[in-house]
């Protein structure tokens, strides 16, 4: 039987904290952006960050569960690629940083934990 380790745990309860806050602030500067500034902000990338956010939620809720390994390994590949995704639009948008490589930290520990539950 597959059990979640408190590693797994612990960055799930992160994912969760960290999406929700997203989606909050996504919505927020959406609204809050085009009253106190003349620089639209597009309905797609609000849209879009939101439904980032909502996955990231839905990934940590996967790992806290942790009730099939298959499950979890699935959440965790689509975790990377999110990561990946927002490393590519960042290149495109403001160019490479070695700082755009922060951003894979709680993948690979999300990715660690899974390993250590098997």
């Amino acid at each position: 039987m597959f059990k979640a380790n408190k590693l797994l745990r612990v960055i799930s309860i992160l994912l969760i904290v960290f999406g929700a806050l997203g989606a909050i602030g996504s919505i927020g500067i959406f609204f809050a952006a085009g009253q106190m500034t003349n620089i639209p902000v597009s309905v797609g990338s609000t849209i879009l960050a939101v439904v980032i956010a909502i996955v990231e939620v839905a990934i940590g809720i996967i790992g806290i569960k942790a009730k099939q390994e298959k499950i979890v390994m699935i959440a965790a590949i689509v975790y990377l690629l999110i990561a990946v995704y927002n490393l590519i639009s960042g290149i495109i948008s403001a160019g490479f940083s070695p700082l755009s490589l922060l951003g894979f930290i709680l993948p690979i520990l999300y990715f660690w934990g899974y390993y250590q539950s098997k």
